[in-house]
């Protein structure tokens, strides 16, 4: 039923009960799994402003492209983890807005289920932070897992 699942990561520790979730899964299922995280998008650069410092003595365009090298290193960390299991697996890192992205991803791959973390904030902190769960689920047109990525604490 499930032949390709996409995972959708923010490359940090609440991810690690969803990867685990998802290995197994993509495991018994035999399943491809593409390996998705999205940057936020950068408030600047401006047009105009393309060296605006985000950092001192750095340029908006070298901080990106170390955070593109960070993120690309962590989900090949992860990918690892899923071909040690023999699961066929690819990486996507996308700049911009994680609902569009991740549903634009899912339709263009033509996933069969979309995995993704739930930090079950409530309505407080779902104004404060968002949800991305709800507009991916109003995009998406392939089923979609949400996992709890945090503790009851949180």
């Amino acid at each position: 039923m499930y032949k390709s699942i996409l995972l959708a990561l923010e490359n940090n520790e609440r991810d690690l009960p969803i990867i685990a979730h998802v290995k197994e899964l993509a495991c018994f299922l035999k399943a491809k799994v593409f390996l998705l995280h999205v940057m936020s998008g950068f408030a600047f650069p401006f047009p105009g402003y393309e060296s605006w410092t985000v950092v001192s003595n750095e340029t908006v365009e070298n901080s990106m492209a170390k955070e593109m090298a960070i993120n690309k290193e962590k989900l090949l960390a992860v990918a690892r983890l899923f071909q040690e299991k023999g699961i066929d697996t690819e990486i996507i890192i996308q700049y911009g807005d994680a609902a569009s992205h991740i549903a634009e991803v899912s339709i263009e791959k033509k996933v069969d289920l979309i995995v993704m973390g739930s930090h079950c904030h409530g309505l407080v902190g779902s104004i404060f932070w968002g949800s991305t769960a709800i507009p991916v689920r109003k995009k998406a047109k392939a089923p979609i897992l949400l996992i709890r990525s945090t503790s009851e604490e949180s």
